[in-house]
Parts: structure tokens; C-alpha cells; sequence
């Protein structure tokens, strides 16, 4: 799910027309209210936010993200509960996530690359040559395979 990110639970659940009740006094928020999958009478639903996952005691012991829940109450597939149940990320926020969940020694070029792209970006102070030059060392950094040489003459220069 590069690029994309889960919206809240708690909101998502509103807008899919649950009512919750907040117990928002324990140690662990949590919300409850009547179960959206079956004929309830009392609240056997509810939803964790520190977690970020439902159940129903009642029909749903195991529960669910809030990619599961847009599934199962709109009995709809999960390509289109994704689309409900996810924001799309900006490419560059994407690509920050996405580098700091990876593995240091695994760079992301293409997020290097974005960052060498603010190269021109920068204040006019900055003399065209010695960017230029500065990019010309980034190319050649990154055509050597050199990722961590190319991020420190990125960082170096304050990109």
C-alpha cells in the first residue's frame, strides 16, 4: 500500500452512518455502539483507537482493520473498500515513509532523486555552476551505485 495510508477508524465508521458511544475515561480509549453486520439490540460493536481495529462479540470475534469494516458493511470488494478506507499519500511524503520504514543499508533512489531535484529550487544565492557541479557529482554518485554517497553529498548540502 505504498502511497496510501488508512484513515481513522473512528471517522470511517461515522461516515459508513454507525452511532458510537465514547468510553474515553479507561486507560484505553474505546468507542461502542450497535453492530452495522447484524440485528442488534444492545451494543455488542466496538472499535479500539489506539489500535485501530473493530470487533462485534456478537457475528465478528476476529474484526477487523478499517479496510475489513468498509468491506463488510458495504459488502463491497477490497479494491473499492480501499478507496473508502485510505488517503493518497503525496509522492515526496510517500517516498519519506517509505525510506523511513526501510532498511538503512536499502536506499530509495527515487526518493534521492527528488531530493537532488531541489537543487534549482533553492535561492538565487546559489551560483548555477556549483549546482550544476553538485549534480553532475550526484549523477555520477548514483551511476556507481553509490546511494550513500549520494545522500551524504545531498545532506551535506543541506537537502
Amino acid at each position: 500500500m505504498d502511497g496510501f495510508e488508512k484513515r481513522d477508524v473512528v471517522e470511517v465508521a461515522e461516515e459508513l452512518g454507525i452511532v458510537l458511544y465514547a468510553h474515553l475515561h479507561t486507560s484505553k480509549p474505546y468507542y461502542t455502539a450497535l453492530c452495522p453486520l447484524h440485528g442488534d439490540t444492545r451494543p455488542s460493536f466496538a472499535i479500539f483507537t489506539r489500535t485501530q481495529k473493530w470487533f462485534c462479540w456478537s457475528c465478528a470475534p476476529e474484526g477487523g482493520d478499517v479496510i475489513d469494516l468498509v468491506q463488510r458493511v458495504k459488502n463491497v470488494s477490497f479494491k473499492e473498500a480501499l478507496k473508502i478506507a485510505t488517503t493518497e499519500l503525496a509522492p515526496e511524503e510517500a517516498m519519506v515513509r517509505k525510506l523511513a520504514s526501510t532498511d538503512l543499508k536499502v536506499v530509495d533512489t527515487q526518493f534521492l532523486q527528488l531530493r537532488a531535484a531541489t537543487v534549482f529550487d533553492r535561492p538565487r544565492h546559489l551560483i548555477f555552476e556549483s549546482a550544476q557541479r553538485m549534480l553532475e557529482m550526484f549523477d555520477d554518485l548514483m551511476s556507481e551505485g553509490d546511494y550513500r554517497g549520494a545522500d551524504k553529498l545531498l545532506r551535506s548540502n543541506g537537502l
